[in-house]
């Protein structure tokens, strides 16, 4: 009797110390349960802030970014890694709808780090092509990210495991389920190249990665009944499924913070110098002339525009940049609207950029102002006119250092290049100043109010145009550069001298607005190269026009 009561004591003593067993080992199992929730990335991406402060202002840069590209390589380290019999790793395929939501949210990360004017997307593959559309979209910079990894793998267990085993024997294994004593790391890295789209070099390349490390139970790596003691070793493609796509996402979300980190620091950094902005210049050129239908003047207009494109695309040096070509030559004479939209394209340049603008043709005087004479179109055949007022009006927007060059008389007579002088007025100099509203422009004209502009058959092109090229190229190929007062002095010299020897009275005008450099649009050091970014040489040669 006394043995029964005292059993049945021992067991009223025992049950609350059993009761708090349970109740701590179940707090400690709760306590170790899983880190891994699941996340929606381009949620979590719109309230992510770099660690790296944003510039107080955007760059003046213009950013592009392609679809990620998926190489040879990754797919070959793809199947390698799946394919090992002892996965401790897994490889996230990617596929092209994968690539392209990449792509929209290394744009987004760009976006948020406030240091570009603007991110477009682009989704042309081939590099060559995305390079020419860039240049007609403004685009200063192109990105080209490359996937490298894109992995989830098994790192150790952890401190929760040792005990874990205990709760296991002791307890129920079945508590141990919700333990997460094994460590698991997201592994996505991407390498990202950046090309000048003015130079169409590449300017850098750069891996950035993102890691992300989450304590898993046995319900986060695919529940296996002993998975306590197997684990890694029993780890098999239906367990990494349904890894992957838990963990991974939190990978790719530290990259896209490392993006804005790395677009704040390192881009920043990289584009303080002016020699990063003189990597992304454009020089732009729209070489255009016009003979009115049924004119026999100027008889050389179209050998002017071919010489000055010669010039263009005649120097050969490596380290010069492209040059994207506007053109009519060997075609119809150029009309008001040719002009006109060619002006306001290059609205989208850089003030780092240049735009070289050439005119051969005929000069008059409409509505008491001097004008220039274009070809009528399929609206109105007639010929059109644009007065210089206008014309600096059209170029006043735009950013970039622009050189105007203007082979036209304003009066003269036959084959100068301008109306018989009875039915003209003769201007001064102050003819022309409503042109200083183009503040970034410089403005070199072949005559000034009061004179024509020659064209000659022993050279068969304008007096002018001769020796522009000359002295423009001289000063390209020479490699010292030319300042254009310099420039335009040895320009005004010749002409006006060989012009007495044909009798003729022609003197050159100079007009620049005050934010025009006149010491660095000839510099060699960051002038013209030769091949448009455009991939229309047969259209080019057959004297299409061409952007």
């Amino acid at each position: 009797m006394k043995r029964s009561s005292f059993i049945a004591k021992a067991s009223r003593d025992s049950l609350p110390m059993l009761r708090r067993a349970i109740f701590i080992a179940l707090t400690l199992n709760l306590c170790a349960c899983s880190t891994l929730v699941t996340i929606d990335v381009d949620h979590e991406l719109a309230g992510i802030n770099g660690a790296a402060r944003a510039p107080s202002s955007p760059l003046q840069v213009r950013a592009g970014v392609l679809p990620l590209v998926v190489s040879d390589d990754f797919s070959n380290y793809l199947r390698q890694t799946n394919g090992n019999p002892d996965v401790y790793r897994w490889v996230e395929d990617v596929s092209s709808s994968d690539a392209k939501l990449m792509q929209q949210r290394i744009i987004a990360s760009m976006e948020q780090s406030r240091c570009f004017e603007s991110v477009n997307e682009l989704s042309i593959p081939s590099l060559d092509a995305a390079l020419n559309e860039a240049w007609l979209q403004g685009i200063d910079v192109l990105f080209v990210p490359r996937i490298v990894r894109n992995d989830v793998y098994y790192v150790d267990s952890n401190s929760s495991w040792t005990w874990n085993v205990a709760l296991w024997g002791i307890l129920t294994p079945i508590a141990s389920w919700w333990v997460a004593d094994e460590e698991f790391s997201a592994d996505v890295r991407i390498e990202l190249a950046a090309y000048s789209v003015g130079r169409r070099n590449e300017l850098f390349r750069d891996t950035l990665e993102g890691n992300a490390q989450r304590s898993l139970d046995d319900w986060d790596q695919g529940w296996e009944w002993l998975s306590i003691f197997t684990t890694p070793s029993t780890l098999d493609a239906p367990n990494w499924k349904v890894i992957s796509p838990a963990l991974r996402p939190h990978g790719e979300l530290d990259l896209y913070r490392n993006v804005i980190d790395y677009c704040r620091k390192n881009f920043v950094t990289r584009a303080k110098p002016d020699s990063f902005r003189e990597s992304l210049s454009k020089f732009e050129a729209v070489v255009l002339w016009s003979r009115p239908e049924g004119w026999l003047e100027p008889r050389y207009a179209e050998s002017d525009a071919a010489s000055i494109l010669e010039m263009l695309r005649g120097v050969r040096e490596p380290e010069l940049t492209g040059v994207q070509l506007t053109t009519n030559a060997a075609s119809d004479p150029a009309t008001r609207e040719v002009l006109h939209d060619a002006i306001q394209r290059a609205a989208r340049l850089q003030p780092y950029d240049r735009l070289f603008l050439s005119f051969s043709g005929v000069a008059t005087v409409s509505d008491g102002a001097l004008a220039l004479v274009l070809g009528g179109d399929s609206n109105s055949p007639a010929p059109a006119t644009v007065s210089l007022a206008e014309l600096a009006q059209w170029l006043a927007p735009v950013r970039a250092q622009t050189l105007v060059v203007v082979d036209a008389g304003f009066n003269g007579t036959r084959g100068t290049r301008s109306l018989p002088a009875q039915a003209r007025t003769d201007f001064g100099i102050e003819a022309f100043d409503d042109l200083r509203v183009a503040t970034n422009a410089c403005f070199l004209f072949a005559s000034s109010g009061t004179t024509g502009a020659l064209e000659m058959d022993e050279i068969r092109g304008g007096l002018f145009t001769h020796f522009f090229t000359q002295h423009a190229k001289r000063a390209l190929v020479s490699g010292e550069g030319l300042d254009m007062v310099d420039m335009f002095a040895a320009i005004q010299n010749d002409v006006v001298r060989y012009a007495k020897l044909e009798q003729v009275a022609q003197e050159p005008t100079m007009i620049c607005g005050d934010g025009f450099d006149t010491a660095s649009f000839f510099n060699a050091k960051r002038a013209i190269a030769t091949d448009p970014p455009n991939d229309r040489d047969e259209e080019r040669e057959s004297g299409g026009s061409e952007e």
